[in-house]
């Protein structure tokens, strides 16, 4: 067996590995994946030729990086042509033994696996690793098809993962997520199937993000089209969630794009559309549906979904039941909801307390009653300082056409005169009076005096990549390794605070020039998180630093691209 020093692997890799890491190519220094893996120690490369490996493959505890030749080159028709096919007989790729987010699979096809969960790739006993620009196609398992994450902390970033498929009665078509902790950002999910959570499925899952992927056409036989979220606290943030379907021949089939029960969420900055959730007898939440849930709905656009049964199909847009979300500066438009009894186009509420401030609901159809509200004598309604087509009682509520830009095209952004556009909106400047727009710009938010109604209008949510979920309040000025790392264009970076404190978190590059100030402001004592989003960058190494009071510290990070 031949171990050759790291001489040609791509040399922000060699950066971040030990010294004594050496590469292990396949099939030069042996013949298959599995026995190149099992040679391996902590920090090795195993680095795969082009070809087709039919292997079953278990990491064994060993945290490596596992690539093709695009770790190498970059060039991803390498991922294509570098195949590891599990031929029907197990999951293709295991962890089961620990392995932590060092250990790496890249640029690799990763199909044609068969089992009871993990389809593609399986990870228990608090196996985390971190799964980045592979093609996940064309697997098969009870739980999970795609992948199978069980007590994991896993980061699952910029793949395709696709045509994978459960049984009917089964979970997760694409990504199936139970006791974990996760990332799910910058992936491609379409074109699953699974009885419930088409695209991904998650039950129990503690502080995970699933941020800035475009979830399209997936397909459950139950609930949750797009993204099925059961006992969880989560974040659903940036991402294109849209042509899902909740569909089934039986009873009821709920939340085309999103079904939220029993969680704890914040659904921030997504483009929901044309998603649709349809029943024999009834459906609801064609975009969104919330069971016994109380999450924020924050600046979205949902347009365009439909929710259709024979008898009592409820919430074309967003449906409520048993739940007190708050929701502002929302866009609700061209929703339906189709059938005999079929209530509230909108929005629709039952058993539930929504408040509603600085949305917009305008043009939704319901072929019975509430083309844009429908409440249930059981439920109350606030809202206050929103555009709703037909009226609606509450302070600064307006009923005017909103000036969209360009609906028809999916540009739901006010006209302004200062933007080039013939008209001014009536939706600009008129928002709650303790909200300010943050940003002021033609693609966000116009108004000088109030914050603007719709999706681009708010005071904080403005501030695009602070998020605040954690209320425990920690007994020690902290900050913390970045996740992922190594990441590709977008990381979130972790720090803690056990007093309110004047806060800085500023970028540098490796000679030390400061690059980019993330946050700089006053933070109340807790645990928050910043999104870097490093597109713009270059592939490097880079040093992200926390001034906090007399706190400092500074951490080294990879950006690979």
């Amino acid at each position: 067996m031949k171990r050759n020093p790291i001489l040609t692997v791509f040399w922000i890799i060699v950066m971040s590995l030990p010294a004594s890491a050496t590469i292990i190519n396949i099939p030069d220094d042996y013949p298959t994946i599995q026995e190149g893996i099992d040679a391996s120690t902590d920090g090795d490369t195993v680095l795969v030729q082009p070809g087709t490996y039919e292997e079953n493959i278990n990491f064994n505890g060993h945290n490596i990086v596992l690539g093709s030749l695009f770790l190498t080159t970059g060039d991803t028709a390498y991922i294509s042509s570098t195949i590891i096919d599990g031929n029907q007989s197990g999951s293709v790729l295991s962890f089961h033994s620990g392995e932590d987010n060092a250990a790496i699979v890249c640029g690799f096809e990763i199909t044609n696996g068969n089992s009871h969960k993990g389809g593609a790739v399986n990870c228990l006993n608090e196996s985390s690793p971190t799964i980045s620009r592979n093609y996940i196609i064309i697997n098969r398992a009870d739980i999970g098809a795609g992948i199978c994450l069980d007590g994991s902390n896993a980061i699952i970033i910029d793949n395709i993962i696709s045509g994978n498929f459960t049984n009917y009665l089964s979970t997760g078509g694409g990504i199936h997520c139970a006791n974990s902790s996760i990332l799910i950002t910058k992936n491609l999910i379409s074109d699953n199937t699974a009885g419930t959570g088409g695209g991904i499925y998650c039950f129990n899952c503690a502080d995970s993000r699933i941020t800035d992927n475009n979830i399209y056409h997936n397909r459950s036989y139950g609930n949750g089209g797009g993204i099925y979220c059961d006992q969880s606290d989560i974040l659903i943030i940036g991402n294109i969630i849209e042509r899902n379907n909740a569909s089934t021949p039986g009873y009821q089939a709920s939340g085309g794009g999103i079904y939220c029960r029993s969680s704890s969420a914040l659904i921030s900055g997504n483009d929901i559309r044309r998603n649709g959730a349809y029943g024999l007898y009834s459906g609801g939440g064609g975009g969104i549906l919330l069971g016994s849930s109380n999450p924020s709905i924050i600046n979205n656009i949902v347009t365009e979904n439909i929710v259709g049964g024979s008898y009592g199909s409820s919430g074309g847009g967003i449906a409520c039941y048993n739940s007190n979300p708050t929701a502002n500066n929302n866009v609700i438009f061209n929703n339906r909801a189709l059938g005999e009894q079929a209530n509230g186009g909108g929005f629709y509420v039952n058993h539930s307390n929504p408040i509603i401030v600085n949305s917009i609901l305008y043009e939704n159809e319901a072929d019975s009653n509430g083309s844009e509200i429908f409440v249930e004598d059981n439920s109350t309604l606030m809202i206050t300082y929103s555009n709703i087509q037909g009226g609606w009682e509450g302070e600064g509520n307006i009923d005017a056409d909103p000036l969209f830009r360009d609906p028809e095209n999916g540009d739901f952004h006010l006209m302004s005169t200062a933007c080039g556009d013939p008209y001014d909106s009536p939706c600009i400047d008129v928002g709650h009076p303790d909200i300010i727009d943050s940003l002021l710009d033609c693609s966000w938010g116009l108004g000088t005096i109030l914050s603007d109604m719709g999706a681009y209008g708010g005071g904080d949510s403005a501030t695009v990549g602070i998020v605040d979920h954690q209320p425990e309040v920690p007994d020690r000025f902290g900050l913390m390794q970045n996740y992922p790392n190594p990441f590709n264009a977008m990381t979130v970076i972790r720090y803690s605070l056990p007093a309110e404190s004047d806060v800085t978190i500023e970028i540098y590059d490796i000679l030390g020039r400061r690059i980019q100030t993330l946050f700089s402001g006053n933070r109340p004592a807790g645990s928050h998180s910043v999104i870097w989003d490093a597109r713009d960058l270059p592939s490097g190494i880079y040093l992200y630093r926390i001034d906090a009071g007399q706190y400092s510290k500074t951490i080294r990070c990879l950006l690979l691209k």
